[in-house]
């Protein structure tokens, strides 16, 4: 199984603009978040992405499970309005 983590108060874009780190395959002991194999970061300050992860199904039907992931304070339509971005 792959692992996922969250990391909502990242600065490795902006200031609190959140990250997530994927794992493929999972990980054994003690690993660094810059080992990661696929880190997606917030597009702005506070965007908090990464606040929440999830498997999102297989939406588009192409046999590969989907995630979702949340940005609680991601204000493009509205202050901190949030946002879920799903990744096929």
């Amino acid at each position: 199984d792959d692992l996922w983590i969250g990391a909502p108060y990242s600065n490795r874009s902006y200031s609190d603009a959140g990250s997530a780190y994927l794992w493929y395959g999972g990980t054994t002991g003690t690993d660094s978040l810059g080992n990661a194999d696929l880190i997606l970061n917030g597009q702005a300050t506070l965007d908090h992405f990464g606040s929440s992860v999830s498997g999102a199904g297989d939406s588009d039907g192409n046999g590969i499970l989907d995630l979702a992931v949340g940005a609680s304070g991601e204000s493009s339509e509205a202050a901190d309005a949030g946002a879920v971005y799903v990744f096929f």
